[in-house]
């Protein structure tokens, strides 16, 4: 199994779960942390393909071209978790990203919040181009014109959002709520609010992704998307394991949906609360 950033917890979580399927399966684990470098991934397939792995769960960074030419070549199963490259054929099972940002985009706008920026995620990852997708569409459709100003990048890590909330901070026009990629990212936000003296939610409202151990700390109270992360590596084992006992026909896209987790991070902004 190869993973992004194993410090994560959100890929923790899913690590543990896999490991415990696969025991239960009579199949044992090894893990590769990648920290979301292509050369890195690139070492990790070719030494897990010369170790003759029955099989590949890729919760990474999106494959190079000959990383598909040689997973291709070498006809090892794949399952990708919570990534979906069109360019090689795999089982697929993942979160539907674009409903857990429209959830979250719905959220702040049904308390009266229009200035909404958005932290984003790894690029050339399909889940931070998918809840970035659907952040402006949940705008578009809720007639909220898209000010790109309130676009900040991030890696996901909570050092990026708190870099990303120094800057949108600092606007001349703020926003009201912050929508975030994932939770680390969230809690980065929070922390930043807190060193400018900026009240949450009474000031600003901020709303993660993923919902891990963390966002439900007494202290944080952070409103989320919930992703089954347990079920998430349940399915992509059982998906790997029958692809390799020949259980298996058509290829695979699972999708599991997530839903929100009201907290204490998000309320009316401060002109809706005066009027």
């Amino acid at each position: 199994m190869l993973v992004g950033d194993i410090a994560n917890t959100y890929y923790a979580e899913i690590v543990i779960a896999v490991e415990e399927e696969a025991w239960r399966r009579g199949y044992s684990i090894i893990l590769a942390n990648t920290q979301f470098s292509e050369t890195k991934q690139t070492g990790y397939v070719n030494a897990m393909l010369d170790k003759q792995v029955d099989g590949l769960i890729l919760a990474s960074h999106n494959l190079s071209g000959r990383d598909i030419e040689i997973l291709n070549e070498h006809g090892t199963p794949v399952v990708f978790l919570s990534r979906f490259d069109p360019k090689l054929e795999a089982d697929k099972v993942g979160v539907e990203n674009a409903q857990g940002a429209r959830l979250a985009v719905e959220h702040l706008l049904s308390f009266g919040h229009r200035r909404i920026a958005f932290i984003g995620g790894r690029q050339l990852t399909t889940a931070a181009y998918e809840r970035y997708n659907s952040y402006k569409e949940a705008l578009v459709n809720a007639g909220v014109e898209l000010d790109p100003l309130l676009v900040a990048p991030g890696n996901y890590s909570q050092a990026s959002g708190a870099e990303a909330a120094r800057h949108l901070l600092s606007l001349p026009n703020p926003p009201t709520a912050i929508f975030c990629a994932n939770d680390l990212m969230a809690i980065g936000v929070i922390g930043e609010a807190k060193l400018r003296g900026i009240p949450i939610p009474e000031q600003l409202s901020v709303v993660g992704f993923d919902n891990i151990e963390m966002a439900e700390h007494p202290l944080i109270q952070l409103t989320t998307i919930h992703v089954p992360r347990a079920e998430l590596g349940q399915i992509a084992v059982s998906t790997l394991c029958n692809r390799i006992e020949g259980k298996s026909g058509g290829l695979l896209d699972i999708r599991l949906a997530p839903h929100l987790i009201s907290r204490a991070t998000v309320a009316p902004p401060p002109l809706a609360k005066s009027v």
